[in-house]
């Protein structure tokens, strides 16, 4: 066990059941990845009381039944390299960040209520269910994903990238998101709105770019959000290779 300020490092230690850190009160990030671990009602008891942070990657957890044990301070939670093929996050109360990235996840059920950046990308998902008003980050790469999922308005970034999409949906809603990356599917349509800023390039199958309202990589603060001016085109974007997200 490595103990470094507020974070306690127990990974790739070959624990079965995680070892009882509740007399940890200071511990608010706990990092337990590379072991065998399943998250059972005893794991999670262990957990250090006032846990913030938990870094599972790649254990042997199959399911998040027992996450309805978290406790409430509990906001950010990484299971990557798990094998959790449906994602019900009804029980994931407090969760704010989730990243179940390589779990192999085939369906989502329903996302955790107050969600605000979810992390799928390299899964087996063919639709995503209408997203929660609360998420505003949102990566769904390299999925099978032929449907543009229905977003919210308060959307800041969007990575839908690598998948099977062939129509980009342009409406007001999809116009306002910050950051859009569409690179590696075969979007093709007659109603694309491009930035008046920044030239039309080639690409292979998508393209990726900064809509309305930008997202200058700080946390969620509207002070860092900036406006660009979109023009029509009627441009099949089958090809754009070298594009970058628009930043200001």
């Amino acid at each position: 066990m490595r103990i470094t300020d507020k974070h306690c490092d127990i990974a790739y230690k070959n624990h079965y059941i995680m070892p009882s850190l509740k007399h940890l009160h200071d511990i608010t990030t706990l990092d337990a990845s590379g072991n065998m671990l399943k998250l059972t009602v005893q794991d999670i008891k262990n957990l250090p009381p006032n846990i913030e942070n938990l870094i599972l990657n790649n254990n042997s957890i199959s399911t998040l039944i027992n996450c309805i044990h978290f406790p409430p301070t509990l906001k950010g939670l990484s299971i990557i390299g798990n094998n959790i093929p449906i994602l019900d996050g009804t029980l994931l109360y407090y969760i704010e960040v989730l990243d179940m990235s390589r779990c192999r996840v085939n369906r989502v059920v329903n996302f955790p209520p107050i969600i605000k950046e979810l992390n799928l990308a390299d899964n087996l998902l063919y639709v995503i269910p209408s997203l929660p008003i609360t998420l505003i980050d949102l990566n769904i790469s390299s999925n099978l994903i032929n449907t543009f999922p229905t977003i919210n308005h308060r959307m800041c970034n969007l990575d839908i990238s690598y998948n099977k999409l062939q129509r980009y949906p342009q409406n007001e809603v999809t116009k306002t998101i910050g950051k859009l990356n569409l690179t590696g599917n075969t979007c093709c349509t007659t109603d694309i709105y491009e930035s008046d800023r920044y030239p039309s390039t080639s690409c292979t199958g998508g393209y990726t770019y900064n809509n309305t309202y930008g997202y200058n990589n700080s946390h969620y603060s509207s002070d860092h959000l900036y406006k660009t001016s979109y023009r029509k085109t009627g441009t099949c974007l089958n090809d754009l290779s070298e594009r970058k997200h628009f930043v200001l």
